[in-house]
């Protein structure tokens, strides 16, 4: 039950941090962007929550982990960015 618990809510995490990575992503080259404002708080909770996650489940190999924890710094590389108010 435990696992399935687990699975669910990476499950979740991981459609939530895809949607926010998508907006964030489309709001550049889009009329009405996305408020970068408006993000930051929700990627500052689930990142972190995220980040724990990976280092905790042991059924995900190395690379696997490493490839997640890449997307973790583009999503925040993207989200710097964007604060910036363009690319760097």
């Amino acid at each position: 039950m435990q696992k399935n618990v687990l699975t669910s809510w990476l499950r979740r995490m991981t459609a939530t941090a895809s949607i926010l990575l998508c907006l964030l992503i489309v709001s550049g080259c889009c009329v009405g962007q996305v408020d970068v404002v408006a993000i930051e708080p929700a990627i500052d909770v689930i990142v972190p929550e995220y980040e724990a996650y990976l280092t905790a489940d042991t059924n995900l190999s190395a690379g696997d982990k490493a490839t997640r924890a890449r997307t973790i710094e583009l999503l925040r590389k993207l989200l710097s960015e964007a604060k910036a108010g363009g690319t760097q």
